[in-house]
């Protein structure tokens, strides 16, 4: 477990440190054009293309490294086994969220980790969820959670009648 953590600190360490000298290319390109020359701020247009596509392949083989290593063998562990798949950035989507009228969906709301596959033909999505109402504007703006968890999606292949 030890060696996992270190692999995924590692990834993230990388990721950071890319991200990081793209961010520092990008002002270079704006110095290189209006102070330097067009030449430096090109060189600063290629450098950060290349940081950039290479933070953007990093971060596709953590997601992979991660689902092999994590979201799979502890799915895996409870039988649920074919075509798992996992994203850090998605989620499940609002319409989906809206079309159960299980809460009530406010003025915001935020998903991600988004693990979908199935178990045994029937197939499933999970996310977190964040789901906010938020009033006013300015100082008195003000932000109420309205429901924070787990939000699973079971396809069951047949319309189930009844009330929650």
């Amino acid at each position: 477990m030890d060696e996992l953590n270190s692999r995924l600190s590692d990834f993230r360490k990388k990721y950071t440190l890319l991200t990081s000298v793209t961010v520092i290319f990008f002002f270079g390109i704006i110095a290189g054009f209006l102070w330097i020359s067009p030449i430096v701020g090109g060189a600063c247009i290629a450098l950060m293309a290349a940081f950039f596509f290479a933070a953007f392949k990093l971060k596709a083989r953590y997601n992979d490294f991660y689902t092999e290593n994590v979201i799979k063998p502890c799915y895996a562990s409870c039988g649920f086994v074919d075509g798992i798949s996992y994203s850090r950035e998605d989620g499940i989507p609002t319409d989906t969220v809206a079309d159960t009228g299980a809460i009530a969906l406010g003025t915001r709301m935020t998903s991600d980790n988004l693990v979908t596959g199935s178990y045994s033909g029937i197939r499933f999505s999970q996310s977190c969820l964040s789901v906010f109402d938020e009033t006013g504007t300015g100082s008195d703006r003000t932000e109420s959670e309205l429901f924070k968890g787990i939000w699973l999606v079971v396809e069951l292949g047949k319309s189930v009648e009844g009330r929650l």
